[in-house]
Formats: C-alpha cells, structure tokens, sequence
C-alpha cells in the first residue's frame, strides 16, 4: 500500500533543507577561514625558522645602537590634571594642545612660552601634552542635573542619566571633564602649569564673549532674587508690625490670626512669604555654584602635581625600540630580497614563453 506526501510537507521539507545547507555553507566558510590564517600563520613561523640568524643579527644591531644613544636619552616625566571646559572650550583646547604639540616637536620654544605665559627655559623641558575625556558618574550626575534643570520638567521622563552618559561618549565633543597629561624631561615644573592651562584661552574672543554674556545673565538673575528676598523681608516686617499692634490693642479682640488643630493662618497666609522666600533662598544657592563653576573657561578639578611620576613603560625604553626597529628593518629586507627573487623567476618564465 503507498502512501502519498501532502505537496505542503514537501515544500516545508524543502525549505528546511536549503536552510539547514545555508548554515552549513556558513559554517564551512569560516571554518575555512580559520584554517587558511592558522596555515599562514604557520608559513609566517617557518619563515622567521629559516631566516632567524638574520633576524637575530637586526636585533644584535638595533641593541648595539641603543646604547651608542644612550647618552642621549632623557627621562620621562609625567604629570596629569583634571580640568573642567566650560562655554563650549574644549574644541578650542584640543586645537591649542595640538599646536604646542606641533610647535614643541619643532623646538619653537619661544613660542610655546608666550602661549602658555611662562619662561622659554620651562618650555624647553616639554615633550608634548595629552588630552583624554574623563566619564566619571560622581562627575557627570551634577552636569545631569543641571541640565535637566534647563529643560522643562516634560522632558525628564525622556532623557534618562544612561542615555545621557551614552551621548557623550558617543561624541567626545560634548564631555566637558577631560584629563590633561604633560610629558617633560625634568620632575619638578608641573606646578607651574595649573596657572598656564587655565590662561590659555583667556584670549579667544568666542569664548570671552560666551562667558560675558553668560554671567550677565547669572548676575542679572541673582539681582533679581536678592531684590524679591528684600521685598518678602520688608512685607514680612510690615504684617509683624501689623499684627503685634493688633496684639497689643485691647479694645479690639478680634484679629486675623486664626488657629485650627492642624494649622496657623495669619495674613500671610494669601501671600505665602515663607514658601516664596525659601524658593528664592534655593534659587540663590544655585547661582552662586553656578558662578563658581564658570568663573573661568578651564576650570581645575584635579591640579598638577608639584613632581611628574617618571615613566616606567617598555615603549618608552630605548633599548627596546631601537632591538624592534633592527628587527623589523632585517625583516623587511629580507622580504625585499624574497620579493626580487620571485620578480626574477617571473621575467624568466615571461621570457620562455615568449621564445
């Protein structure tokens, strides 16, 4: 007795199969790639196995070289600061790291010292300065809260603090904590330089008119509270003098002041002068750390040590740059050589066929 298959059975039976040999096509390719890198990788072994002597000779030669330049070599001293950027400086102070960067690999000492506002002699023990952006929560959970204080309480629910902390890492540009390493060849200039960091963009006219027009209106704002805190006072002092004089007449026992079991009213109660005062009072708070916070573009959350800590990495040894470099230039070489042979072979082929 034959059994006959439902047409659907086969269709699904045929689209499980192209899948299942889809994976497989998958999973052979990358198992083919891996084989190919691990062959080449052994090939690349075997190279270095047969030519080791001149490897070997290369590094001999760039370690010989090292210590030909040793005399030569100055220590390394490191020094590292945590700044604040404010009004948007951060791009500006990248910029300007980058020139004295550029303008101390060109030994333009002078210049670099009139940037920085310090002698030309301090400036010939710089070697170069680093800029790295620093995503500290103790540090961005207050800039979070400022900002959301700028918006509108609508917008709270849709800007979370990990969202938030996201953005800036995705844009480096928008962080505004960054940490500023110098490398000089002598320990105890680093103190010179918390000073120097904060004036050196105490001359670009962007950034003096944002800070101009920002604690304006900070000032203008903190006048403006300090004016309503005199006006409370002074309505204050008005219904005290008020209702001691009510107190204080005999002939008239009614008053204005009315006493429940959960609560006193007086005439201050319309007015409500205590809530009004202690929200001016925070509002002022609040102003004065912003004008605190901003009082300069670049703003020290961590100064400079007085002493750089001495470098200590590999990378930064002479010795070990100067056996690398002998080594890689022996290599290089060699596939040179290698390279001029198989161009040899080549044109001899090339000129067989063509005889």
């Amino acid at each position: 007795m034959s059994t006959s298959q439902n047409p659907e059975e086969i269709d699904i039976l045929q689209f499980f199969s192209a899948i299942g040999a889809f994976f497989k096509g998958i999973f052979n390719s990358i198992t083919n790639l891996f084989k190919s890198l691990f062959f080449l990788f052994l090939d690349f072994l075997l190279y270095l196995k047969k030519n080791w002597i001149y490897l070997g000779i290369g590094l001999l030669l760039g370690l010989a070289f090292s210590f030909l330049g040793k005399s030569e070599q100055s220590e390394v001293y490191k020094g590292t600061a945590t700044i604040r950027t404010n009004f948007g400086a951060q791009i500006a102070l990248q910029e300007k790291l980058n020139v004295l960067n550029d303008l101390i690999g060109a030994k333009k000492y002078a210049q670099v010292a009139q940037l920085l506002g310090i002698e030309e002699n301090e400036a010939q023990h710089l070697l170069g300065f680093d800029l790295e952006p620093v995503l500290n929560d103790v540090l961005l959970i207050d800039e979070y809260e400022d900002y959301l204080m700028s918006k509108d309480t609508v917008v709270y629910k849709f800007i979370e603090y990990k969202d938030y902390k996201k953005n800036i890492q995705n844009e480096p540009s928008l962080n505004i904590y960054w940490n500023v390493s110098i490398n000089a060849d002598q320990p105890d200039i680093f103190g010179k330089f918390n000073s120097a960091l904060v004036t050196l963009l105490a001359k670009d006219a962007d950034l003096i008119k944002r800070k101009k027009n920002y604690l304006f209106a900070l000032n203008k704002n903190k006048e403006k509270t300090l004016k309503s805190l005199q006006d409370i006072d002074s309505m204050r002092t008005v219904f005290n003098k008020v209702m001691l004089e009510l107190a204080q007449n005999k002939a008239n026992a009614a008053t204005n002041i009315v006493v429940s079991s959960d609560r006193v009213r007086g005439p201050e109660t319309s007015y409500n002068l205590f809530y009004e005062r202690t929200k001016a009072l925070k509002n002022l708070e609040f102003i004065s750390k912003k004008l605190n916070k901003f009082d300069d573009v670049v703003m020290m959350v961590d100064n400079f040590p007085n002493y750089g800590i001495k470098e200590q990495e590999v990378l930064n040894n002479l010795h070990f740059k100067y056996s690398i470099m002998g080594l890689l230039l022996a290599l290089f070489f060699l596939l040179l050589k290698d390279f001029n042979m198989y161009l040899k072979k080549y044109q001899e082929r090339k000129e067989l066929k063509q005889s």
